[in-house]
């Protein structure tokens, strides 16, 4: 990811600090927890001068930052409730049937502890950020991925229990801050009527960005008048991504864009200015007036347009994707932002 932001692997891992300087750890699912719970943005944050200030008055940076930190709270909290809700349900079940509580838990979950395998199998997978030697931290490794397959057996008990409507947690999320983007001419697909606008902030350079856009061209696809997809460059890693941005702006001129665009995704591991040009050729795009737009005052022009708002949205990498005016916070860019977006357009996943 260009300076990371949203992507998240399969197996969360974190890091816990050992007496070593070793430290290994497990995030927890958080996918079926909401935003945050304070405060709203009608309530009053803070009075300057006799004048009253909610979060809607806060400049974006500012607003994104509060709603991030309260939703981080809010999901902590949440998990806190489910864990304790669980708990007491296993309790329950223990006095009825007289049994404990981890013989009750053993009934409901069938976990099979990690094998020395899969111990093996991740180390060599992450053994990058992990700098001690395996036979040191072998036993380690082993207690914190059987925390987690645990972890990961209980929270589907909760899900469980939520989808038969036998638990629900009465916290309220709080509206997220939005903005109105400056989207006047950047390339778009899609209805000007569409219920939803996506705008995605991407640098081609960016693995992470092509996970996005990807998932994002594969939904407005699929509800071409319901979604209406934008493209933002955003050039982050570079000179060369600042001339790949360029080479699509320019592209676009020739009505070439989202072809070119879909090309140096493809073809992002050998992208170069050479291997841009000759994308652009296969495509059918006057080369000679591609390279003549991309030397041009206004191509420049638009890259720094771009930029300027990207800095005053305080975003610092990419993709960052806007949902009518709401930033996508969520952990993946395929799967999960498929759902988020679904969601919104009240579509069954």
């Amino acid at each position: 990811m260009a300076k990371s932001k949203f992507s998240v692997p399969p197996i969360y891992v974190g890091i816990i600090m050992f007496a070593l300087g070793l430290f290994v750890a497990t995030l927890l699912q958080s996918n079926k927890l909401g935003l945050n719970s304070e405060p709203s943005t009608d309530s009053t944050l803070f009075t300057l001068m006799n004048e009253s200030y909610t979060l809607k008055d806060l400049p974006y940076p500012q607003a994104s930052a509060v709603f991030a930190l309260d939703q981080h709270s809010f999901e902590q909290k949440t998990q806190e409730i489910q864990k304790a809700a669980l708990t007491l349900h296993l309790d329950k079940l223990a006095k009825e049937s007289g049994q404990t509580r981890e013989e009750v838990r053993n009934d409901l979950i069938d976990v099979e502890p990690v094998s020395d395998e899969e111990v093996s199998r991740f180390y060599e997978t992450n053994k990058a950020q992990i700098s001690q030697p395996f036979y040191a931290i072998k036993d380690a490794l082993k207690n914190a991925l059987n925390r987690d397959r645990l972890g990961r057996a209980e929270q589907r008990l909760i899900d469980d229990l939520i989808s038969r409507g036998l638990l629900s947690v009465n916290l309220t999320p709080p509206e997220a801050p939005s903005v109105t983007l400056d989207l006047e001419g950047y390339p778009a697909k899609g209805s000007d009527n569409a219920v939803l606008t996506i705008a995605e902030f991407a640098d081609y350079r960016c693995p992470h960005c092509k996970v996005a856009a990807t998932t994002l061209q594969q939904l407005q696809e699929e509800y071409p008048d319901r979604i209406r997809l934008v493209m933002i460059d955003f050039p982050v890693l570079g000179d060369q991504s600042r001339m790949l941005a360029k080479a699509a702006f320019c592209a676009g001129k020739q009505d070439k864009f989202w072809s070119y665009h879909e090309a140096l995704f493809a073809n992002q591991e050998r992208l170069s200015q050479e291997v841009a040009l000759e994308l652009a050729s296969d495509l059918g795009v006057d080369t000679e007036q591609l390279s003549s737009c991309m030397e041009s005052e206004e191509s420049t022009q638009q890259i720094e347009r771009s930029a300027v708002q990207a800095v005053q949205l305080g975003l610092t990498g990419t993709p960052a994707i806007f949902i009518n005016g709401i930033a996508y916070r969520g952990r993946g860019l395929d799967n999960a932002l498929r759902d988020h977006v679904k969601a919104a357009l009240n579509v069954s996943h």
